[in-house]
């Protein structure tokens, strides 16, 4: 399997001390499908540690620590064009919707760092 490295801009320290803060940490103890093709996230996730692979057109894509995934999508309530893959002992930050709203308009320069 080959993967390209896309580069997102990782969310601040500063800020990612605030979320989590206020956001529980999950931790996946083995692989599993987080988000599917065509599906709309119920909630945006921030990579802490570990490994998500996207998988779009037989492509597929590694993110790096500090990005939030699925926020466009839950916001605009669009499926998503792309497959996502969480690898075993990665950390996440599950943020729901009202929160990442919130979010956006009190830190806009975490746009940078959707995925």
């Amino acid at each position: 399997m080959s993967i390209a490295y896309k580069t997102y801009q990782p969310i601040d320290d500063t800020l990612l001390e605030e979320f989590l803060k206020q956001y529980p940490e999950m931790i996946f103890p083995k692989e599993a499908t987080l988000f599917y093709k065509g599906q709309i996230p119920l909630t945006a996730l921030i990579l802490l540690e570990g490994e998500i692979v996207l998988k779009k057109n037989k492509q597929f894509y590694s993110l790096t620590p500090y990005t939030l995934l699925g926020a466009n999508n839950l916001l605009q309530n669009k499926p998503c064009t792309f497959e996502a893959i969480v690898q075993p002992k990665t950390k996440v930050i599950s943020i729901d919707k009202l929160s990442i709203k919130k979010i956006l308009e009190q830190f806009p320069q975490i746009k940078n760092s959707i995925v």
